[in-house]
């Protein structure tokens, strides 16, 4: 069930609702272009996979943290609490990319991508170094290959945003300028 969750609400789930998106955006007679996916598909990939699942996940290691503790084969630890508090952080940052755009996304996108690459190398790294196989932990588990899928995704997807709308504002910008005689 839980594999099944973190497969949900990490991959299937923003893309879903990305494409919803955009038929919405087609059917009101927006422009739907690259640009337009690119957008929809950070939004809910921040929305949903670092809003709603850090919150849910941070909740569940502040109130469970043996739970949490005992899937990825470590012993338990007052620092799964402190873990626990900083996924709700990222969820609310995450959560606020609802009202917020603009760089706020890269922001919140950069900082919870580079969070879910260094646990994916962590899991790997215990792997080999202490053979823990735990299915919480282990690169053949779902954890290890949702938390890689996830910070690929946010660093991809907020790199290539930015560099989209620097193009659209340059672009923009050069269009204002008056002709020159």
């Amino acid at each position: 069930m839980f594999d099944l969750f973190k497969l949900l609400v990490y991959v299937i789930l923003p893309t879903a609702l990305a494409l919803v998106s955009m038929r919405r955006g087609r059917a009101r007679g927006d422009s739907t272009d690259g640009q337009y996916f690119l957008d929809r598909l950070l939004f809910w990939y921040l929305v949903i996979a670092v809003g709603v699942a850090g919150t849910l996940s941070g909740i569940s290691q502040m109130f469970n943290g043996e739970m949490t503790a005992r899937l990825t084969g470590w012993p338990y630890s007052p620092f799964v609490v402190e873990l626990g508090f900083m996924n709700p952080a990222f969820g609310i940052l995450g959560l606020l990319c609802i009202r917020i755009k603009g760089t706020w996304w890269y922001a919140v996108g950069v900082g919870y991508g580079i969070f879910m690459g260094l646990a994916a190398y962590y899991h790997i790294y215990d792997y080999f170094a202490h053979s823990n196989t735990s299915a919480g932990n282990s690169p053949l588990g779902i954890v290890f290959w949702t938390d890689l899928i996830l910070a690929i995704a946010l660093l991809v997807l907020s790199a290539l945003h930015a560099h989209s709308m620097g193009a659209s504002r340059g672009a923009a910008r050069t269009s204002r300028r008056p002709a020159v005689r």
